[in-house]
C-alpha cells in the first residue's frame, strides 16, 4: 500500500491499470523550492523475484541520484534518500523504472541492460523561491501599484496646472481637491502596498493544499 505523508507530493502508477507499486511511501523533508534542494525519504520495496533491485529516476528537474540498487530480499523495503532541485515553479513528476538487479543465475545485470519491471511516477509542486517572504510576481504586483499611484497624482498634477479654468466648475473642483486626491489616491493605491504585502507574506507561510 502506498503511503503518501505529504500533500505537495503525490504518488502513482505510471497507467491506470497498473496496481504493482515499487514505491511504499515518499516523505520530502521540507517543501519544494525552486532551484533549491529539497531531500526526500522513499521507502522502497524490491517487487522483483531476485535478491536486488535497481531503481532508475527520470526526471526535467535535478535529481541525484539518478539510479540506486537496493540489494534486499523479494518483498523486502528499504529507505533510501534523495535530491531534488525543481527547475520551475508548479507540478512536476518524475518517472521511476524498477529493474531487476540480478538475473536468475544470481549474475549482477550491468548497467541499463535490464528492462523494468514497471514504472511507477510520482509528483510534487514546487514553489517560487522567496525573496523578502514575497515571490517575484507578487513583487511586482507591489511595484506596478506604486508605479499606477505616482502615475495618477502626476496626471491629476499636469491637468490642474495646465487647464486652470477646469475648476471654475464646482463639481469639478470639489472632485479634483487635495482631500480627494490623498483620500482616494493615497488610500486605494498607496495603503494596498503593506496590506497585500502582509496578505502574500502570510499566505507564502502557509502550507500548500
Amino acid at each position: 500500500m502506498i503511503d503518501n505523508k505529504d500533500k505537495e507530493m503525490n504518488i502513482a502508477p505510471q497507467e491506470e491499470s497498473e496496481t504493482l507499486s515499487g514505491i511504499i511511501s515518499a516523505v520530502p523533508l521540507e517543501p519544494f523550492v525552486v532551484n533549491s534542494s529539497t531531500k526526500v525519504h522513499l521507502t522502497l520495496k524490491n517487487i522483483s523475484e531476485t535478491p536486488g533491485l535497481r531503481v532508475r529516476f527520470h526526471t526535467e528537474d535535478y535529481l541525484n541520484p539518478t539510479s540506486i540498487d537496493i540489494d534486499v530480499p523479494p518483498g523486502s523495503e528499504k529507505l533510501v534518500s534523495i535530491s531534488v532541485v525543481p527547475l520551475a515553479k508548479g507540478t512536476r513528476e518524475c518517472l521511476v523504472e524498477f529493474a531487476p538487479l540480478y538475473d536468475k543465475s544470481g549474475d549482477l545485470i550491468p548497467g541499463k541492460a535490464a528492462d523494468p519491471i514497471v514504472v511507477n511516477r510520482f509528483s510534487y509542486k514546487a514553489r517560487e523561491a522567496l525573496t523578502g517572504g514575497l515571490t517575484s510576481t507578487q513583487r511586482k504586483l507591489l511595484s506596478n501599484i506604486v508605479k499606477i499611484a505616482v502615475l495618477s497624482l502626476t496626471v491629476v498634477g499636469v491637468l490642474l496646472a495646465a487647464i486652470p479654468g477646469i475648476i471654475n466648475k464646482p463639481w469639478l473642483n470639489n472632485l479634483l481637491t487635495g482631500d480627494f486626491i490623498t483620500a482616494f489616491l493615497c488610500v486605494v493605491l498607496i495603503l494596498q502596498i503593506p496590506i497585500l504585502g502582509i496578505y502574500f507574506f502570510i499566505m507564502n507561510r502557509m502550507p500548500q493544499a
